[in-house]
């Protein structure tokens, strides 16, 4: 399991489901309530850091990530994504993106990293296209690039 980037949420699914137990097991087996097993697994609670140590014990997440995860989430909570990608050193893009990709299915992320992909090579097939955009000469003599591309 990931330290890096993954949400408590996404950690304790993988846990949970890795382990073969259900919502109401793991609620059983911690001592806590199914629904707030149930907001925990879906983002909308944050955990104590007595619970992160209960839930890794019964699920078998290692203790360490998932208390570094917690933390995560909580500064993402109070602070946002700008400013912990700055602590962090990473991009506000791989923030905001990082708890949705780490939700996904091992086949849903394949899926997800193609579509990507395909996003990122349309986009430089669009950029080579305008480098090939004329010059236009204005009254003031200054060059500015013509809206329209020039076709080979």
């Amino acid at each position: 399991m990931k330290p890096t980037g993954q949400s408590f949420a996404g950690l304790l699914v993988t846990a949970i489901r890795s382990h073969g137990l259900t919502l109401k097991k793991t609620a059983e087996l911690s001592g806590r309530s199914y629904e707030h097993i149930r907001k925990l697994v879906n983002g909308e609670a944050l955990p104590s850091e007595l619970l992160v140590e209960k839930l890794a014990a019964v699920t078998g997440m290692p203790v360490v990530h998932a208390q570094q995860a917690a933390q995560r989430d909580r500064m993402l909570k109070q602070y946002g994504p700008a400013v912990l990608a700055q602590v962090a050193k990473t991009s506000s893009r791989v923030e905001e993106f990082a708890p949705l990709l780490n939700a996904l299915t091992e086949e849903q992320a394949q899926a997800a990293r193609a579509m990507l992909q395909g996003l990122l090579n349309a986009g430089h097939t669009k950029s080579k296209a305008h480098q090939n955009v004329k010059p236009v000469q204005h009254k003031e003599g200054r060059k500015f690039r013509d809206e329209e591309v020039i076709q080979n």
